[in-house]
């Protein structure tokens, strides 16, 4: 489906009110209250902390979610007004293919924390030190390859 960004796989259940989440849940303190719940099983608590943490300590999981967003939002508005001579659908797939390796480093580094997790075992710096090694390589090729999407004079900027 290719939703497996970083941000997706720890954003929490909104319990929003009149679902059953709500009920069974303390009442929200804000409108963007999703931390009023605790998770029952301790395997997705540690789950959750451990990519919490990640998320909190390096900056390029926080910026994946900005760049994709604000790249494939730019390419539509260009597909949609159809105005420009560059081939935004060729670009759109390419850049989409480019996301889905991005993605694809997240599931496999989120199953092997799952495993590690499910084994009892203890998360190694390593094993987070090498998924975020391969994770900025990845997000910055993205960024170099398709940044230029983003200038306002990206007419003037010739797509190699």
């Amino acid at each position: 489906m290719r939703l497996c960004s970083f941000w997706n796989c720890i954003s929490r259940a909104e319990t929003l009110p009149g679902i059953l989440l709500e009920t069974e849940c303390f009442p929200r303190r804000t409108c963007w209250d999703v931390f009023n719940y605790e998770f029952k099983d301790e395997k997705i608590s540690k789950l959750y902390g451990t990519l919490s943490m990640i998320n909190k300590q390096y900056k390029a999981i926080r910026l994946e979610d900005k760049l994709i967003r604000e790249l494939r939002d730019r390419i539509k508005i260009e597909l949609f007004y159809n105005e420009s001579p560059i081939d935004f659908n060729k670009i759109k797939n390419e850049l989409e293919n480019e996301i889905l390796k991005l993605q694809t480093l997240t599931n496999l580094f989120i199953h092997r924390i799952i495993n590690i997790i499910e084994n009892n075992d203890i998360v190694q710096k390593n094993t987070i030190k090498r998924f975020i090694s391969n994770y900025e390589q990845q997000l910055s090729y993205i960024n170099q390859k398709y940044g230029w999407v983003l200038s306002d004079n990206y007419k003037d900027i010739h797509y190699v």
